[in-house]
């Protein structure tokens, strides 16, 4: 019984996802975002989950930037920024390496950055740092982020359940 324990556990949390996150100095308040996936691998519905699932009150545009999009993704986030009049853009990048603010590194595509910043500047304000596994697609569910964000006191409000 004392082994099947630990793995009874370990399988309820398999599909836990844990979001490291760091602040940086007050959020600005926003009610207009712009979400931007530059993730490898999505359903065709994931950034309309985020319209969706976000609290009443805030106004959500999306735009896929990823590995499958033609143009200049900067540009295409830029364009789309302006047209939604976005106040801040949360960016979710996959596989890159970088350093974050915590000293944190992300080597492959199972590490998802998610970064807020104030637009049109970009100056970032949170960012959170994930693994998701490299088997599902849409393995990182925007109630996850949505909840964080809440946790982070980055957003407010009521976050539906899904349907």
């Amino acid at each position: 019984m004392r082994k099947i324990t630990p793995l009874f556990i370990l399988g309820l949390c398999a599909g836990c996802v844990h979001i490291q996150t760091s602040t940086d100095g007050t959020p600005p308040a926003f009610k207009r975002i712009l979400i931007v996936s530059k993730l490898v691998r999505t359903s065709p519905n994931y950034l309309d989950t985020y319209t969706r699932l976000f609290p009443v009150g805030y106004s959500v545009c999306t735009v896929d930037a990823g590995p499958l999009t033609f143009g200049n993704p900067d540009s295409l986030v830029q364009q789309k920024g302006r047209d939604c009049n976005s106040e801040v853009v949360l960016t979710l990048s996959a596989g890159q390496n970088y350093q974050g603010r915590t000293g944190k590194y992300a080597y492959n595509v199972n590490d998802v950055l998610l970064e807020l910043a104030t637009f049109p500047d970009r100056k970032p304000f949170w960012k959170g740092l994930t693994s998701i596994s490299a088997l599902s697609v849409d393995a990182l569910h925007p109630g996850e982020v949505l909840r964080q964000l809440r946790r982070d006191h980055i957003i407010s409000g009521n976050i539906p359940t899904p349907q």
